[in-house]
């Protein structure tokens, strides 16, 4: 029946949409910052011969599936449920082209480490697009090709297109991409564009015939999960849930760095700290939004001493479906704001400390007088890509487990590769 038709990720009227895989979706044209409204069911069929070989549904609120044993699940073709039929595709019939190569759109910090999470999955990079001479130079120097248009990039015949650039210029490389290879496979970072952007994106999107993942990190950690299932072995009723991401900045804008001036101290982190949160259920949604709290702060810049506004902190609360409080908090100038007796806590980022982060999201039953905190790395103590979680009663540590393992974007680029392989 129609309902078996997979309509998760070839729907024609969307330009991209949620996966198992990915941290956002475009569902008709509506888009919102840092999390979209979320599709519960996505199914799959297999086909063979023309006819289904076996199903997988998956849950994609609770991450958990169903699978069929019977028939062995070889994602090779997929069926678009609109009429069973999608521009550029033969009778409605999609066949899984294996990722292999990848072009990459951008050659700094975050170049390295997809280069190395992408190497993990299987993918080789083939060439490098930058605007910058002295990238490109760079690139060339590491051993890589360069391209100096899309144009002779899409000639290679790339499987992914992985963009690495500051959000700034997301729309203008989506639109390269999509007029050199229509059925691009594309990755590209959070947030997909700034807020201003949003109308554009889905004009853009409309009739674009490939695959998106936004990667959005934070929906496949592994800390997350923990907390999850101990909220839920512990049976708590959260009374307030926590959600903070906090550094100090001030370096990076005396050094000239992006300063986001529309959602400003959370267009850093806020995404992140959103989808944290969200995570933990669909019952964390807001249904009452109570007015928050923002504030500045002064950088020593070249030009001497300058205040910028809401640049410091910032925090909203929200009553969620549950009833729950939920506090999004995040601070750019290096003051901790929720802090939890364990050994990784942190009261203040110094300025000189580039390195340090103060990543958290806790659940509180004020009833049992219990809460569940996880730590993200870079952790206080413990190695990269691990991260810990907490259990405290009565304000006293009861149990921690750590080391969590939680390589965060090598699960979420791995996943992504997969998603364009048809296997999630």
């Amino acid at each position: 029946g129609k309902e078996d038709f997979y309509q998760s990720v070839t729907y024609p009227a969307v330009g991209a949409s949620r996966s198992h895989s990915n941290g956002l979706h475009f569902k008709n044209n509506y888009y919102r910052h840092g999390h979209a409204c979320r599709q519960s069911i996505a199914r799959t069929v297999v086909m063979r011969d023309g006819k289904p070989a076996s199903r997988k549904t998956w849950n994609t609120t609770n991450r958990t599936s169903t699978f069929d044993e019977r028939a062995a699940f070889q994602p090779s073709y997929a069926v678009n449920r609109k009429n069973g039929k999608r521009a550029g595709y033969a009778n409605g019939i999609q066949r899984f082209k294996k990722i292999k190569t990848c072009i990459r759109i951008g050659y700094g910090t975050v170049f390295r480490y997809h280069e190395l999470k992408l190497k993990q999955a299987g993918v080789e990079t083939i060439g490098v697009i930058d605007s910058h001479e002295e990238k490109r130079s760079a690139a060339s120097s590491a051993g890589f090709k360069t391209f100096d248009s899309y144009e002779n990039a899409a000639a290679e015949k790339p499987d992914l297109w992985d963009i690495c650039v500051r959000t700034s210029h997301h729309i203008d490389v989506l639109k390269k991409i999509i007029a050199a290879d229509p059925p691009a496979n594309i990755i590209i970072e959070t947030p997909v564009c700034h807020f201003h952007q949003v109308d554009e994106l889905g004009k853009l999107l409309q009739n674009f015939s490939g695959k998106i993942v936004v990667n959005e990190n934070y929906v496949l950690s592994n800390v997350t999960r923990k907390i999850r299932e101990l909220s839920r072995q512990l049976d708590l009723r959260p009374t307030r849930i926590i959600s903070e991401m906090s550094k100090n900045r001030k370096k990076d804008i005396a050094r000239g760095r992006f300063i986001d001036e529309e959602l400003f101290a959370f267009g850093y982190e806020g995404s992140h700290i959103v989808t944290n949160v969200l995570e933990l259920g669909k019952e964390y949604l807001p249904v009452k939004i109570i007015e928050g709290s923002c504030s500045g702060m002064f950088v020593d810049t070249r030009s001497g001493k300058k205040y910028f506004p809401k640049q410091g902190a910032m925090e909203r609360n929200y009553i969620s479906r549950s009833g729950a409080s939920v506090i999004l908090s995040t601070s750019m100038n290096g003051r901790v704001k929720y802090r939890y007796p364990c050994p990784f806590d942190i009261k203040r980022i110094p300025l000189e400390d580039a390195g340090t982060r103060y990543r958290i999201l806790a659940v509180e039953d004020k009833e049992k007088s219990i809460i569940v905190a996880g730590f993200y790395e870079p952790v206080k103590g413990l190695n990269r890509n691990e991260g810990a979680v907490v259990i405290l009663r009565g304000g006293r540590i009861a149990d921690m487990i750590m080391p969590i393992s939680d390589d965060t974007m090598g699960n979420l680029l791995r996943r992504a590769v997969e998603y364009f392989n048809g296997e999630a």
